[in-house]
């Protein structure tokens, strides 16, 4: 479908509501219509105002105590498989969706420490690691080694 044969059918409403509330990319929306994905892009941006899509949503993996260590960015352990680990079991535990296979690895890493009384630690020159739990130092249901207030 042409991009000026496009507005007959597909109204501003519609395009709010599928690109806003159902998610769907312009890519998806421009399959449903037999269009390209620039089409659409054109049409969302042309709107009054302009369809943006919805931001994620946000949370602090810090103020949780998920990732509660600050970590060394010149080393690249914000990126580090573990902590994107961990960022995927806040995310479920706040009820937003996360990759399909990372409920069963979160699932493993949770067991695994449990059958091996351990928790994640972090340091800056070890990186991430785990240690053997600590009772006056970890809470029973933390995963996670909380670092002590200086």
């Amino acid at each position: 479908m042409r991009a000026w044969e496009l507005s007959k059918t597909l109204d501003q409403e519609t395009l709010r509501d599928l690109v806003v509330n159902k998610r769907k990319t312009d890519r998806e929306i421009a399959e449903m219509y037999d269009t390209t994905a620039p089409t659409i892009r054109y049409h969302r941006l042309k709107a009054n105002p302009p369809i943006r899509k919805k931001a994620p949503e946000r949370i602090s993996h810090r103020a949780d105590n998920t990732i509660p260590w600050i970590l060394d960015m010149s080393q690249g352990h914000q990126m580090d498989p573990m902590a994107r680990l961990l960022r995927h079991r806040n995310r479920l535990k706040h009820g937003l969706p996360i990759p399909a296979d990372a409920r069963p690895r979160i699932a493993d890493l949770e067991r695994h420490l449990k059958e091996t009384n351990r928790v994640i630690n972090y340091t800056r020159e070890l990186g991430f690691h785990t240690v053997r739990r600590d009772p006056k130092l970890d809470k029973p249901d933390s995963i996670v080694r909380v670092p002590s207030e200086k």
